[in-house]
């Protein structure tokens, strides 16, 4: 319920930073507006990529703020794909943490995928990572498909400037 609570948090801000192009739909979030984000502790300010926050996981925060939104909302056909990309911060070179895909169909998770943060090949630099999922071809509109970054191992660690693409 928690992570709800997050998701719903993030989509209102997610929604207002959307463009379209090409069939592509792409949503951007460099946590920079923080005033819709008032219920949000784990936006900190001091450590960023690009302007002055960043999203911090850590023992207290093992999930990152995501994109929440039903396929229908997206886009006006139906995503074949999803690419994300998203700068990270780590204290240690590839920590366990990963990207995280999930689809709902009526609170019931019908699709889950993870991309591992490999690419984080040094500590304490920041880093963009990318990863690109491939969706099935059973999904609808009503679906609601939910995007962020997973740490379970809750070590310190943070993420700015995330783009999320539906191709």
């Amino acid at each position: 319920m928690k992570k709800l609570l997050l998701f719903s948090l993030m989509i209102a801000m997610l929604v207002a930073c959307n463009k379209s192009k090409n069939g592509e739909t792409v949503f951007t979030n460099d946590l920079e507006n923080v005033k819709m984000w008032n219920k949000a502790p784990n936006v900190v300010k001091g450590i960023a990529h690009s302007g002055v926050y960043a999203c911090k996981l850590d023992t207290a925060n093992e999930f990152s703020y995501g994109f929440c939104s039903l396929l229908g909302d997206v886009s006006t056909k139906m995503p074949k794909n999803i690419e994300v990309s998203v700068w990270a911060y780590s204290q240690i070179v590839n920590p366990d943490a990963c990207i995280v895909i999930e689809i709902f169909n009526n609170e019931q998770k019908v699709f889950w995928k993870n991309s591992g943060l490999n690419a984080i090949t040094k500590a304490k630099e920041w880093t963009e990572v990318k990863a690109h999922f491939d969706l099935p071809s059973n999904l609808n509109p009503k679906n609601e498909v939910r995007v962020y970054i997973w740490n379970p191992k809750k070590l310190e660690f943070y993420a700015d400037d995330f783009k999320i693409s539906f191709k």
